[in-house]
């Protein structure tokens, strides 16, 4: 029996962003910190001894840092997957967000309480974000075994608004801490969700 296709899904290590308390989307590009390196090789360990087929990544550095020392351990490349990127913030990317909520209050508001319904000027659903996420993986060449996806908090989020079929607004009580994980596995009746990660491996 062909071993199923399967997908992991990885919110980057903790960044420099994170660290400060702020958001990083496009523009701002940070690394990973100290913390953030001892994530990425604990994610070695975590999957120690599960085949990797496939290591792809969003395009941005805190994303990439984090499955590099995977990928080195494994003699893999990791692949950008331009798919995976964050989400995109249209005009508000690249400006801190507590200058946003005092410039643009109304609109600022409107967003945190309902990502869908208002989304940044020019920039993307949540909706959108999950549709993006899923066409980039599904884009992957079909093969048996494991792929390990670097992503993002709202690329996570997305994904399972867009698979699960709920509302934006559910993606505001959803939580993806650093190196938090989902699990997507190939099935007849579409992609299966499982939420423990590289534990269920």
């Amino acid at each position: 029996m062909t071993e199923p296709a399967r997908i992991l899904m990885v919110r980057h290590g903790q960044s420099e962003a994170n660290a400060l308390g702020r958001f990083a989307f496009r523009r701002w590009d940070p690394g990973l910190t100290a913390l953030g390196w001892e994530q990425a090789r604990s994610l070695v360990a975590a999957l120690a001894g599960v085949p990797i087929e496939r290591i792809v990544s969003s395009p941005l550095r805190r994303a990439r840092e984090t499955v590099a020392p995977l990928a080195e351990s494994r003699g893999l490349l990791v692949e950008d997957l331009a798919g995976l990127a964050e989400l995109d913030m249209g005009r508000w990317d690249g400006h801190p967000l507590r200058e946003l909520a005092r410039s643009e209050p109304a609109a600022w508001r409107a967003w945190r309480s309902d990502p869908e319904a208002s989304p940044p000027p020019r920039g993307e659903r949540i909706s959108q974000v999950g549709a993006r996420v899923m066409a980039a993986l599904d884009s992957l060449p079909v093969a048996p075994g494991l792929t390990v996806a670097s992503s993002h908090s709202d690329c996570l989020k997305g994904v399972l608004v867009h698979l699960l079929g709920v509302s934006g607004p559910a993606s505001r009580r959803l939580d993806v801490p650093n190196l938090g994980q989902l699990l997507l596995t190939e099935s007849p009746r579409g992609w299966r969700i499982t939420l423990e990660g590289p534990a269920t491996l």
